[in-house]
């Protein structure tokens, strides 16, 4: 079950969220909280989405874009603070979404595609690091073959069929082997 946080002074909108998001689904509740416990009470309560309308963002929108920043939970903003300059550092923020008052009934449309979204950037955040890690391995590999080249006077062929002997023989990464190649310690 989903914990929703709405922040706003409008009762009606309180309401209306309430009754679009099925009960079965979404844990729904109105914190009153002070600006300089806000932060505090949120690490503390761990909600997953927070809708904040209207004029209550008013001096507590960095408290909010600090959530947003820690990537603890999805933030979806009234459309009365659209003239937020500072609102508009959290757009590139996949757990971010501006809602005008308008697209009430949207809201559960918007938090199942804020997820979906969080889950393929994740994902595809960690085949680039697993990329990354490829491309770093693929160098170091690189630059111990040239060493041995250069003082075992190896051909490129047996540089490479001896970093990969020693990577087999000790059960480890060609890259490890690689490592300890560069720093003097396998020979």
């Amino acid at each position: 079950m989903k914990k929703v946080f709405i922040f706003s002074n409008d009762k009606t909108f309180e309401r209306g969220v309430m009754e679009i998001l099925p009960m079965s689904e979404y844990n729904v509740s109105t914190p009153t909280v002070e600006p300089q416990s806000l932060y505090s009470y949120m690490l503390q309560f761990h909600p997953d989405v927070i809708i904040i309308h209207n004029s209550y963002i008013h001096g507590y929108y960095r408290l909010f874009d600090m959530l947003l920043q820690s990537r603890r939970c999805y933030v979806i903003y009234g459309s009365a603070l659209l003239e937020e300059g500072a609102l508009y550092n959290a757009l590139s923020s996949s757990r971010f979404f501006m809602l005008d008052d308008r697209f009430l009934m949207g809201i559960p449309m918007i938090i199942k595609i804020m997820e979906r979204d969080t889950l393929l950037i994740e994902a595809l955040s960690s085949e680039n690091d697993k990329l990354k890690a490829k491309v770093l391995e693929g160098g170091l590999v690189k630059k111990a073959k040239t060493y041995l080249m250069e003082n075992d006077h190896m051909s490129e062929d047996e540089a490479y069929k001896y970093i990969l002997k020693l990577s087999m023989d000790k059960r480890t990464s060609k890259a490890e082997i690689a490592k300890q190649i560069l720093n003097g310690v396998v020979k």
